[in-house]
């Protein structure tokens, strides 16, 4: 063999080692799964899957399904409704059966800001004994363009501003629409909060990494973004009472 035929030789090997650094077999349920790499949004750790798996963090959910479609992570683990959505727009991807996991979402707030979490509980619970909760759920999680329009809110204009750290990029908690504001359960629940407060509210757009850094740092006052509670982050922040419980879902490749 010629110097450059080995030459030729170890690029073809590089491109191949490089281009399927994921297993090639079939998943066909969560057994497939054991020793695999399995994509999760960062904060959202997955402690779920009662299976030996590597679990690769991204920052955010389209970098992650983007990985799966490349073959760099072998499943994508999310809550379900979002993934039957991005499932509808990829023929090459598919939702794993019989996957039974609950997860609750929630708001968080600095270690050392109890009241402001009373005031968070105090109106997720009137928002679902009023039935405004279930209104929101609807309006989001249908994914239809013309019914995902956020209400109108008369918020205090004044000096008070509550700062709300979101991550725009999880659809339906936050994410951008085709005019481009920032909407979604997330971001209405959040209007009803600065109401309950009597204050103005700035929403403030950050990669999902930072969403805790910003709260640790009193850059923002509140964060969500699709956040799951776990104990891991728990160390970190005060979570909310969970004001949506979600069904933990399974993406692969076909």
């Amino acid at each position: 063999m010629t110097f450059t035929t080995k030459k030729i030789f170890i690029i073809i090997v590089l491109i191949l080692v490089l281009s399927v650094s994921c297993s090639s077999e079939k998943v066909k349920d969560l057994s497939d799964l054991n020793g695999k790499m399995i994509g999760i949004l960062q904060n959202n750790k997955a402690d779920l899957l009662d299976i030996e798996a590597i679990y690769k963090d991204f920052d955010n959910l389209n970098e992650a399904v983007e990985a799966l479609k490349t073959r760099q992570i072998d499943a994508l683990l999310h809550e379900q409704t979002t993934l039957n959505k991005i499932n509808r727009e990829n023929k090459k991807l598919r939702m794993l059966e019989s996957v039974d996991i609950l997860s609750n979402y929630a708001f968080a707030v600095r270690l050392d800001n109890i009241l402001l979490k009373n005031v968070i509980d105090k109106t997720f619970e009137l928002l679902a004994s009023s039935g405004i909760m279930d209104d929101i759920e609807k309006r989001w999680l249908s994914f239809e363009p013309q019914t995902q329009i956020m209400p109108e809110f008369d918020l205090n204009s004044g000096n008070r501003v509550l700062r709300f750290g979101t991550s725009a990029n999880n659809e339906p908690f936050s994410f951008i629409d085709k005019d481009g504001n920032i909407v979604g359960i997330d971001i209405e629940l959040a209007h009803h909060i600065a109401q309950a407060l009597d204050m103005n509210l700035e929403i403030i757009n950050m990669r999902y990494a930072a969403l805790v850094p910003a709260i640790q740092g009193i850059r923002v006052d509140i964060i969500g973004a699709g956040i799951v509670i776990s104990e891991e982050l728990e160390k970190r922040v005060i979570f909310s009472k969970p004001y949506f419980e979600g069904q933990v879902g399974v993406l692969v490749r076909k």
